[in-house]
């Protein structure tokens, strides 16, 4: 048992011999996260369930959770169930992506095609939301410059009307999958 703890620690970047001595509250908020993981990879899973695991966490912390999943998802050649609203996290954790409007599929496929051309308008209402610390750049979600410059082409088209200031009383009409603004029933 103890092989098997210290080899969960090693594989989500923890030392052994400083974590497991130490109580829950002498541990960072990064280490917990990482610890929850271990004590999941005890078991030897097939498939890991990964609800918002970066929300309302910081950026290095953020970092260093995303490098855990991918290492578990191509190291561990463990299944990975990564559930997000962050297009931007999911792109570069993902093989394939569902987006999901009310309980149902809108659009699926490999991370390229559906945040690089987005063809649902909640799937482009998502990608809209994604902040971007230079307004005037679109993010790409590339990692070479000729994907980069590919992914702002798709990125760089006008947004449809509908999502221009304020979206709150805009919704999808379920049956007839046009946007516009309707009734909301109360």
């Amino acid at each position: 048992v103890q092989d098997r703890m210290h080899e969960a620690c090693r594989a989500v970047g923890l030392d052994p011999a400083l974590i497991l001595r130490r109580y829950p509250h002498e541990l960072s908020g990064g280490q917990r996260q990482r610890l929850i993981v271990a004590r999941a990879l005890m078991l030897n899973p097939k498939l890991l369930i990964a609800d918002e695991p970066v929300s309302m966490v910081d950026a290095s912390l953020r970092a260093t959770i995303l490098k855990n999943i991918y290492d578990l998802k191509d190291g561990h050649g463990i299944s990975i169930f990564y559930i997000t609203h962050d297009l931007a996290t999911a792109y570069h954790v993902s093989d394939y992506v569902m987006v999901l409007y009310k309980g149902q599929v809108v659009e699926a496929g490999p991370p390229k095609e559906v945040i690089g051309d987005p063809q649902h308008p909640y799937t482009q209402l998502l990608i809209a939301s994604i902040p971007w610390p230079d307004p005037g750049r679109a993010w790409g979600g590339a990692t070479t410059a000729a994907e980069d410059i590919a992914a702002l082409d798709a990125m760089d088209r006008d947004v449809p009307t509908v999502f221009r200031g304020d979206v709150s009383g805009f919704r999808l009409e379920v049956g007839t999958q046009e946007w516009g603004a309707h009734e909301r029933d109360m």
